[in-house]
């Protein structure tokens, strides 16, 4: 049940980071989003575009992150629990005499 749980909330984590990244990243670089405060004295020399990205993935990595974890870590969680208490509360197999 354990690595069942730690699997599902890996690939839950690390695909809706990367998806919620490369989305950012997409609409960051179409709008050409402006960096505040301290990336903007990092990445300021760079174009507009890779500056967007760079916002873009700040900004909704995050979300990503957090939609991974309620669509697939959840639902991996709760199933992994029912299918734990199914297994407990099976009968015992009575051995050979």
């Amino acid at each position: 049940m354990t690595s069942t749980i730690s699997t599902g909330g890996t690939i839950g984590s690390l695909v809706g980071g990367i998806g919620g990244a490369a989305l950012g990243c997409v609409i960051g670089g179409a709008t050409s989003a402006a960096l505040t405060g301290a990336l903007t004295a990092m990445f300021g020399a760079l174009p507009a575009g890779i500056v967007g990205c760079i916002a873009g993935m700040a900004a909704v990595g995050f979300l990503g992150t957090l939609a991974g974890q309620l669509f697939a870590t959840a639902p991996v969680t709760i199933l992994a629990a029912a299918q734990y208490f199914t297994t407990i509360n099976q009968p015992s197999i009575a051995p050979e005499q």
